[in-house]
């Protein structure tokens, strides 16, 4: 499971089997820190968290071993090394992590890219957590442009504000199945916007959708609601009710309701929403083209805690 049969055109040597133990505590370690601890988990559900995203994610090229590679700079761990996947979905090539120094990057960035065009992807794709050195300079390093950003709210001791035109209801079988007949082609719309493929983005958007809401409004975890400004339908809401962050799957102010300060009021009732069911903050995914977006959720608080980064070739 280490790729050492994928020779990367760089001095990075492959993680050997001895390492991997090793290599896998420092790895969910790191995770727990920078990618669950920021979003409200204590210590020990972010370390099973963390184990647990690291697992699957290796698991998934247990069939085929070169679907992750480790790399290593030098002699050990501690002179920093490059963690890449073959994601299934797509065969796009996904950097889960590096601790290289800015010095061996042109390698990291052979490596990558000479694989890349071994298994005939089109895709690259890194991420950084905001506070971590080394994700950004990689994602720099590999020309790679953001795509997108993992934005959190942990909720303080004071009550949120809310907008009291609004009111938000839980969604109807009439109304859902309307929206689930236009959502998916709108979700693959903004990934398409934000640099994925049209053909990877409808089947990414097509799996999203299938295993969020397996049951349609009965599924489980799941809290879809349309917003009312008194009996007009304005927009609607849709989080993942996860613990201990909830979670934005979507949010919309429909056509003719837009510019009235509608996002911010229902942004606002599900946050209240959140709290009041005893959730400690509230996260979301924004594309990077999707500037107004992302100007209101900074005015609401949020931050991001991780950014996501493309390349196509």
């Amino acid at each position: 499971m280490t790729g050492s049969e994928n020779r990367p055109v760089s001095s990075l040597r492959s993680l050997r089997a001895d390492e991997v133990d090793a290599w896998r505590d420092e790895e969910v370690r790191r995770r727990a820190r920078w990618q669950f601890a920021v979003c409200g988990h204590d210590d020990e559900s972010a370390q099973s968290a963390a184990a647990d995203l690291v697992d699957s994610w290796w698991a998934l090229g247990e069939s085929d071993p070169s679907a992750n590679v480790v790399l290593v700079a030098g002699d050990s761990l501690s002179d920093g090394w490059l963690w890449w996947r073959r994601d299934p979905r797509d065969g796009g090539v996904r950097v889960g992590d590096s601790t290289l120094p800015p010095a061996r990057l042109p390698d990291a960035v052979a490596a990558v890219t000479a694989y890349a065009d071994r298994v005939g992807t089109r895709m690259i794709a890194a991420a950084h957590w905001p506070g971590e050195a080394h994700g950004g300079e990689l994602a720099a390093a590999l020309g790679a442009e953001r795509s997108a950003s993992l934005m959190d709210l942990t909720f303080t001791t004071a009550e949120p504000g809310t907008d009291d035109r609004l009111e938000l209801r839980e969604m109807t079988a009439d109304q859902f199945e309307d929206y689930r007949a236009e959502a998916v082609e709108g979700y693959a719309h903004e990934r398409g916007e934000a640099g994925e493929p049209a053909d990877v983005a409808i089947a990414n958007a097509r799996e999203s959708y299938n295993r969020l809401l397996p049951d349609g409004l009965a599924s489980e975890g799941q809290w879809l609601w349309t917003a009312y400004d008194g009996e007009v339908p304005v927009g609607l809401l849709w989080i993942g009710a996860q613990q201990p962050h909830a979670f934005v799957y979507d949010v919309q102010v429909y056509p003719g309701r837009r510019r009235r300060g509608y996002g911010r009021a229902i942004m606002l009732a599900g946050a209240a929403h959140c709290r009041a069911a005893g959730r400690t903050g509230l996260g979301l995914n924004v594309f990077a083209p999707n500037t107004g977006a992302r100007a209101l959720y900074d005015q609401l608080g949020y931050r991001p805690v991780e950014d996501f980064y493309r390349r196509l070739l």
